[in-house]
């Protein structure tokens, strides 16, 4: 296959046709490259709409609706997720944790004799790509330690649809979190308070 070349007229870009026809209309026309064509005909653009209240309006009920409708699909979410792990442990990158909260959970596991495993002690167990703060594989207990962060309505909305997902993945027999901000350690399963620490 010929290849056609000829220089941009205003950056002296090479321009590269792959059709004879197209190559002699470019040299009679004096075809400016694609990025410098781009750049003038956006100086003629009439850009005013943008900042008008119909058009802010509009745009702003199109991305609310694209939030509800929630196009992409719970397995691709998953699916990211999973990568993104898989991309962090082949990097050789530690995920970050809280090291009050593996504390905690080394006293739980004494206190209740459960053999929950956090970052400290094994890694955290991943499931559907989540990484659990604590999970008892033989009871099938899983733990959640909430900062004083999952208290705002966005962090306990996400942690709801995960607990959600959690559950409908490995079926618990317990779902256990403990909220730092009210110190208190129940079961989200059952509404139960496990117990109020001071």
């Amino acid at each position: 296959m010929s290849i056609f070349k000829k220089k941009c007229p205003k950056c002296g870009r090479d321009q590269v046709y792959g059709s004879q026809k197209v190559f002699r209309r470019a040299l009679k026309g004096e075809w400016e490259c694609r990025k410098c064509a781009t750049k003038e005909s956006a100086k003629h653009l009439d850009k005013s709409y943008f900042s008008s209240e119909e058009y802010r309006n509009k745009m702003s009920s199109v991305l609310k609706e694209k939030r509800k409708s929630n196009s992409y699909g719970e397995s691709f979410k998953q699916k990211c997720r999973e990568n993104k792990l898989k991309q962090i442990k082949s990097q050789g990158v530690s995920r970050t944790y809280n090291p009050m909260a593996c504390e905690f959970i080394d006293m739980l596991n004494d206190k209740f004799g459960l053999k929950f495993r956090h970052a400290l002690n094994g890694g955290e167990v991943q499931i559907c790509g989540y990484s659990l703060d604590g999970y008892d594989t033989e009871k099938n207990i899983v733990f959640e330690y909430d900062e004083p962060k999952h208290s705002v309505k966005y962090h306990k909305t996400r942690d709801k649809i995960r607990e959600e997902r959690l559950v409908q993945e490995i079926r618990p027999s317990a779902f256990w979190r403990y909220d730092e901000k009210r110190k208190m350690l129940y079961n989200t399963l059952n509404k139960e308070v496990i117990c109020l620490l001071q």
